[in-house]
């Protein structure tokens, strides 16, 4: 009997709309979910590091996806952070997983951005439903001492952010906005450079179970510093974002300038390249749009998109640029930096290029991506070249080497077959279908890329000789051809394939945290002022002990711990000792 294999790798369409959406939204007035159902919204948080920051130095942060109302669970994966300028210009996006509606990232600031006011903005694609609190907003104040700032010479005008020194003596005080929260101690009030600091929780109990827990230096100077912002969204409601419930949802269109053809129903596939390449599937709705659900964890990568037909050439193909927009704001903030802030702004810009020439010295721990496998992984039969003799082409190849699958001339050009065996007479329904071919994972649809790709740069080729449904198609089996350095390029002749690079989850590495029981880091110098940062601090006990290292920069530290309830309450309690 004839045996079709169903793929257990379905595409996941999320929510199902049979309308029109671009950019992972739909207009509301045709969708046909009920929006009465979506009595969440999603409100994000930010917490970072510092407001002031060198270039040189590292912004780390957290976002919070928090729920309203509070308790009910979020529904996006994904979450977005973006750096920019006063004119809405993009410094840097993140896209991250989110787990349980967090998720941290950090960025390396480069000595080409200017001084000047920036702001951080977090949000998700459902959160931009809700108008009232979209997106946060939060003011980072970014300073370059290798760039000149222009000198405003009228400081009583409004809007002016001016940078002072603040004279402050090294004392230690406490400051607690909840009290009843968390009670940070250390076992000593001074320490000296390289010592280690214990540090010790009480009172954990009320206390959300993802904390951020801070610990650095606080710089000798002031700036007006502005509370976290979350800005009213002119959206009125004409479209609906579509929540990432399921993982990162890529979306685009097709178009034909033939008035006998029909953009509707028309397969499109996605190959996401890297060392997990990623094949997927869709069909275009009414309107010919598209779109795929990726769950899977991909860093930046380049991916092919194809119009999956016979009559592919009559089809163009565009992929949508998903960036969200914020109002530009009227009037700009110039900051200013006074001259009593010189001499500290020179020995730290000292101090950091010395700690940044020793970067590679210290390693960080990189988050481990989830492998991915083929969706065809383990079936049929697996053909490692180099154990076979070496043949100059691939037509030999499959002669020689390769069983059950055949090279046959026909009046469109070379076709592969796959090759029916023994007396299973219910095959040949599905043998006269064409076999899905891939290189590295990008789809082949002429099949003279594969007779004429150069056997030499083949690792293996696996084949399932068994029909095979994969999405909205069937085919008589999958030829699948991997590299060794796995780089294959399709050729790109034809509107109907695009090759777009796709940002993917930014991975997040762990800040350098020394230590010095280790008589080997001794010559190294540690300019840190960052002593600790755990952004994914658990609070799972009435009382903890946290222990880290003191570097070789002098003064004050501040010890911040800070979150957000499962209330949606922000908590903050801090603590403070010296270096010297």
């Amino acid at each position: 009997m004839e045996r079709l294999i169903m793929s257990t790798k379905y595409i996941f369409l999320g929510l199902i709309w049979t309308c029109s959406f671009v950019s992972a939204q739909v207009s509301i007035d045709r969708a046909t979910v009920n929006m009465d159902q979506f009595t969440i919204r999603e409100s994000p948080k930010l917490i970072t590091n510092d407001k002031v920051l060198l270039t040189g130095e590292k912004l780390l942060y957290k976002i919070f996806s928090m729920s309203n109302p509070v308790r009910k669970k979020v529904v996006s994966t994904i979450g977005y952070v973006s750096l920019r300028n006063e004119s809405d210009s993009i410094v840097f996006q993140h896209r991250l997983k989110l787990k349980d509606g967090k998720s941290v990232g950090a960025y390396f600031i480069p000595g080409t951005l200017k001084t000047g006011k920036y702001h951080l903005i977090a949000y998700t694609n459902f959160s931009l439903n809700n108008t009232k609190a979209p997106y946060a907003k939060s003011p980072i104040y970014l300073i370059n001492p290798f760039k000149k700032t222009p000198l405003i010479m009228d400081k009583e005008e409004k809007g002016i952010t001016e940078v002072k020194t603040s004279i402050e003596r090294d004392t230690i005080s406490v400051k607690r906005k909840y009290d009843e929260v968390a009670g940070l101690e250390t076992d000593k009030k001074v320490y000296k450079p390289r010592e280690k600091v214990k540090l010790i929780f009480k009172n954990m109990n009320k206390v959300n179970k993802s904390s951020v827990l801070s610990v650095r230096k606080v710089a000798p100077i002031n700036v007006y510093s502005e509370e976290e912002i979350n800005e009213p969204f002119n959206n009125e409601q004409t479209n609906f974002f579509v929540p990432e419930i399921r993982g990162e949802i890529i979306s685009g269109y097709i178009q034909t300038s033939r008035p006998d053809k029909s953009i509707k129903d028309k397969v499109i596939s996605l190959t996401i390249s890297g060392d997990n390449t990623i094949f997927k599937l869709a069909k275009t709705n009414s309107k010919g749009h598209f779109f795929f659900v990726v769950p899977e964890d991909y860093t930046k990568a380049n991916s092919i998109f194809q119009v999956h037909e016979e009559d592919r050439d009559d089809y163009s193909l565009e992929v949508n640029t998903v960036v969200f927009r914020q109002k530009k704001e009227d009037k700009k903030t110039p900051v200013i930096l006074d001259a009593t802030i010189k001499n500290w702004l020179e020995k730290r810009s000292i101090q950091l290029q010395i700690e940044n020439a020793y970067y590679d010295t210290k390693k960080t721990i990189a988050e481990k991506k989830k492998e991915t496998t083929p969706f065809f992984e383990l079936q049929g039969k697996n053909y490692v070249l180099s154990e076979y003799n070496h043949f100059p082409t691939m037509k030999e190849v499959f002669v020689e080497i390769i069983e059950n699958v055949g090279i046959r001339k026909r009046k469109e050009g070379e076709k592969f077959v796959m090759i029916t065996t023994g007396t299973d007479k219910d095959r040949s329904l599905f043998s006269k279908m064409d076999p899905l071919i891939l290189i590295d994972g990008v789809l082949i649809q002429n099949a003279k890329e594969l007779v004429d790709y150069d056997p030499k740069k083949v690792e293996s080729i696996r084949i399932v000789n068994e029909s095979y449904r994969y999405g909205p198609k069937i085919y008589s089996g999958i030829i699948a051809v991997s590299t060794k350095k796995g780089d294959f390029k399709p050729i790109l002749n034809g509107e109907y394939i695009k090759e777009v690079e796709l940002q993917g989850i930014t991975p997040y590495k762990k800040i350098y945290t020394p230590d010095y029981t280790d008589k080997k880091l001794d010559r190294i110098p540690d300019y840190r002022v960052q002593l600790f940062w755990d952004p994914e601090f658990i609070l799972d006990s009435e009382s903890k002990t946290v222990n880290f290292y003191t570097s070789d920069v002098p003064g004050k530290y501040e010890i911040k711990l800070s979150g957000y309830t499962n209330d949606g309450v922000y908590i903050n309690s801090t603590n403070y000792f010296i270096v010297e």
